[in-house]
C-alpha cells in the first residue's frame, strides 16, 4: 500500500485460498482428494479476495487466477499480460493466485514463486520480492543453529548455496527456501534482482524499495 501511494507499480501473487475455505469450514486437515481441494478453493478465494480488498480500501484490487496451462500458451500468455498491463495502467493492483478450482496435479505450478516468476517475467518487472517466514538464506538451519548467519546479498548461485537453502528452508509448504533460490537463480538471468524478505515484519518491503535497505537477502548480477 505505501509503494503505491508513492507511485510504483505493484503486482501481488498470492496464496491462501484452500487454507481459508477450510477456515470456513472449520477443518482442520487439508483432504487428500483433488476434487475437494478444488472445491475449498472455490469456496476461499471469495474470502481471500475480501481480505485483500479490506487490506488495501479505498485502494482497488483485482483478481486474476491462472494456471500453468493458460501461461504455456503463447495467445493465452499475451492475453494475461495485456490484461493484468491494462488493471495496473487503471491505477489498481492486480492480485494474482493460481487458479486451483479447476487445477490439478498436470497443469499446477510447483509453487507460488514459481508463479511470481513468471509473472514478472511476463510483465518485465524491475523487482521480485519472496515473502517468507524467516529473514532470508542463513548459512545454516537458525532454528537450530545459534551460528547461523544471514547472507545479506548474492551476485552467484551454485551449489554450495542451494546446500544452504535445504538447510535453511523455512516451514511455509511448498514454497521453502530452495524454491526461493531456484527462482532468484532464474529471475537474475532476466536481470530481475529477486530479495527474499521475512513477511512477518513490518516495513521492509518499503524500507527496500524505497531507501535501499536490505534486511533480507538480496539476489542481484554486478
Amino acid at each position: 500500500r505505501s509503494l503505491y501511494s508513492l507511485g510504483y507499480e505493484v503486482l501481488i501473487v498470492s496464496s491462501g485460498a484452500i487454507s481459508s475455505g477450510m477456515k470456513k469450514l472449520n477443518l482442520n486437515n487439508k483432504p487428500d482428494s483433488m476434487v475437494e481441494k478444488r472445491a475449498l478453493s472455490a469456496i476461499g478465494q471469495c474470502y481471500l479476495m475480501g481480505a485483500w480488498i479490506k487490506a488495501f480500501d479505498p485502494i482497488l484490487v483485482a483478481q486474476a487466477l491462472l494456471t500453468w496451462k493458460e501461461l504455456a500458451d503463447d495467445e493465452s500468455k499475451l492475453k494475461a499480460r495485456e490484461t493484468i498491463l491494462k488493471i495496473i495502467e487503471k491505477g489498481i493492483i492486480p492480485v494474482i493466485n493460481e487458479n486451483d478450482a479447476i487445477a490439478d496435479d498436470e497443469i499446477k505450478f510447483s509453487d507460488n514463486d514459481q508463479l511470481a516468476l513468471m509473472l514478472a517475467k511476463l510483465v518485465h518487472a524491475n523487482q521480485l520480492i519472496l515473502l517468507t517466514d524467516v529473514d532470508g538464506l542463513y548459512s545454516k538451519d537458525p532454528k537450530h543453529n545459534k551460528d547461523a548467519r544471514l547472507i545479506s546479498q548474492i551476485k552467484k548461485i551454485d551449489n554450495k548455496i542451494k546446500s544452504m537453502a535445504g538447510e535453511s528452508g523455512s516451514d511455509n509448504g511448498l514454497g521453502g527456501m530452495l524454491s526461493k533460490i531456484i527462482v532468484a537463480e532464474e529471475a537474475m538471468k532476466h536481470g530481475i534482482q529477486t530479495n527474499i524478505l521475512n513477511g512477518k515484519k513490518i516495513g521492509l518491503i518499503i524500507s527496500l524499495v524505497r531507501y535501499g535497505t536490505n534486511k533480507g537477502t538480496e539476489f542481484k548480477k554486478d
